[in-house]
């Protein structure tokens, strides 16, 4: 992990603060504006997962970890002191985002084999994403599933 991991950190933290504080205001009975299913559809796209994170994290948790995350950033904390979920988290993003385009790219190949590869739905992805994550990080998938949605 480096600088460029904790700017993408902040970044999808600040995307999903900035979502769930128009959610707070539609359940107030205002209307979501169109541009708030765009922003959705670009958080998943940059960080494969935020939306079911989204739903999981309170808006105090979300407020929390992106306090952590600015922390890291103004101090200039070296990697190996950071959040063992902000870690956790990049790696579950940057894995589940390859998994998917490879999927994507599989999907467009002729071959009855690669399309059917190509159809694992994204729950299998998942799991074998966390399980590997697990394994490099000496924690329980339960573990990993806690920092990267909150809890259940």
């Amino acid at each position: 992990m480096d600088s460029r991991d904790l700017a993408f950190l902040v970044d999808k933290y600040e995307r999903m603060l900035a979502l769930r504080r128009e959610n707070d205001v539609a359940r107030g009975g205002a209307a979501l504006p169109e541009a708030h299913r765009l922003q959705m559809r670009e958080l998943a796209t940059l960080a494969p997962g935020s939306l079911r994170e989204l739903d999981r994290r309170s808006t105090e948790e979300i407020e929390a970890r992106l306090g952590e995350l600015r922390d890291a950033v103004t101090t200039r904390q070296e990697s190996g002191k950071w959040a063992s979920w902000m870690s956790v988290s990049v790696t579950f993003h940057r894995e589940l985002k390859k998994a998917l385009e490879e999927r994507r790219v599989k999907g467009c190949s002729s071959s009855k084999e690669d399309a059917s590869e190509a159809s694992w739905s994204r729950a299998r992805l998942v799991p074998g994403i966390v399980e590997r994550i697990a394994k490099e990080a000496l924690l329980d998938e339960a573990d990993v599933m806690r920092l990267l949605f909150g809890p259940r």
